[in-house]
């Protein structure tokens, strides 16, 4: 009888925990179609689950011709430690990067952006520093300027395949959606060859 209680609380809570763990996706939808909200309140939903634990900060330029609006977004992580090669660093940052950018486009799709400028900051040791205490330092890394129409007609040529998907999933046609997206984003910053991975 109480294995029975236990159990019936268990599939009520984890019931519960289902219906208010919406998937980031479908949040993201209904905060664009929400017509209360302007845009920088729109985005201060968006961004953080875009950008779980990774978002620093954000802001908004307006092209005073277009009306459109430009959004900086600043992510990064929180240690210098890799367990990635030279080439793996190399290859898996460009790659996340793009990854983000795409889920950007599909999170901002139906406001009025223009451009994405992403920029990347890590935390990275620096080799040769006499003061312990300021070897580790935080640096931009990489940075891009992303047309949004270029990239939501990425999108919309592989509308059957979420940018939000998991990679072990859909690994090949997810890594071809974000190399489609790399191609039209314009690099402004990238120091990724001055990083030593020992």
């Amino acid at each position: 009888m109480i294995l029975r209680i236990y159990l019936v609380v268990f599939l009520f809570l984890f019931g519960a925990i289902q219906c208010n763990s919406e998937p980031s996706e479908e949040r993201i939808i209904k905060i664009q179609e929400d017509k209360s909200l302007d845009l920088n309140s729109a985005l201060s939903q968006i961004l953080p689950l875009v950008f779980p634990h990774l978002l620093k900060d954000w802001s908004l330029e307006e092209d005073t011709k277009t009306k459109l609006w430009k959004l900086n977004v600043s992510y990064g992580g929180t240690t210098a430690l890799t367990f990635n090669s030279q080439k793996e660093y190399f290859e898996n940052t460009v790659r996340s990067h793009s990854m983000y950018n795409a889920r950007l486009v599909a999170a901002v799709s139906k406001l009025p952006i223009q451009f994405i400028r992403l920029s990347l900051s890590k935390p990275l040791y620096v080799k040769g520093e006499n003061h312990p205490e300021v070897g580790i330092q935080e640096f931009e890394i990489y940075r891009t300027l992303l047309p949004v129409e270029d990239a939501k007609s990425i999108l919309s040529s592989s509308s059957e395949l979420s940018p939000f998907s998991d990679l072990k999933h859909q690994k090949t046609k997810l890594i071809e959606l974000f190399e489609k997206i790399k191609n039209v984003s314009k690099p402004e910053l990238n120091q990724l060859h001055l990083i030593t991975v020992e």
